[in-house]
């Protein structure tokens, strides 16, 4: 506005240089000034060397300034392959299911898992798998997920999503009666506790299950 006031012609940024000034404001978690930045540029046709790096700004610009999910997943899903990153089509499959696509969220998910098993993201999708099951209504496909996240052998590497697994597991068991069960598990997770009020959590959760199992000695 100022440069127009003064008769002086506006700047005219080149693609790389927009590019730059997007790469920067989503360092400085600015998404919607990033998008803005990006809308001028065309996207580049298959097989222009800029095309990667588009899908990559773009997708990610989109997937941060939430309320855009369902276009972040299919820009974050074909960076994905343009640019051979699992990071975004892990964050692909989580925008599906943040744009209420839990069928195809899911699948995404799971495809993820089994694609990628030792990626970085796989423990976070293969909990997520069982989260999204019990927020959708699905106790026991949820439950069977869970379970089977904490025995195998990515829970080995995220401890805080395997203890909220467990947690979650502990409260399906006592949402569902199984008192002896739930008063094993709030036990086995206040052992893993790393504060009073975690260990004071378990404690008061575990007297419930046991009072409920009619175990007096533990209630």
């Amino acid at each position: 506005m100022l440069a127009a006031w003064l008769g002086q012609p506006r700047v005219a940024w080149t693609v790389d240089e927009r590019m730059r000034r997007a790469s920067r404001l989503l360092a400085a978690h600015q998404p919607a000034r990033a998008l803005a930045e990006l809308e001028p540029i065309p996207r580049p046709d298959a097989g222009e060397p800029g095309l990667g790096a588009w899908l990559s700004a773009r997708g990610m610009a989109l997937y941060e300034s939430r309320g855009h999910y369902g276009d972040a997943a299919t820009i974050l899903a074909e960076s994905a392959r343009v640019n051979r990153d699992a990071r975004h089509r892990f964050l692909a499959a989580r925008a599906l299911l943040r744009a209420d696509r839990e069928t195809e969220g899911l699948r995404a998910l799971r495809t993820f898992v089994r694609d990628e098993p030792s990626h970085a993201s796989a423990p976070e999708a293969e909990w997520l798998i069982g989260a999204t099951l019990l927020r959708g209504g699905h106790p026991r496909e949820g439950r069977r997920a869970l379970e089977a996240f904490v025995r195998g052998p990515r829970a080995r590497r995220s401890a805080g999503l395997r203890r909220e697994a467990e947690w979650h597991l502990a409260l399906l068991d006592f949402d569902a009666g199984r008192m002896r069960e739930a008063a094993d598990r709030f036990r086995g997770w206040g052992t893993g506790a790393t504060g009073s009020m975690e260990r004071g959590r378990a404690l008061y959760w575990e007297g419930r299950a046991a009072y409920g199992a009619n175990d007096a000695a533990r209630a």
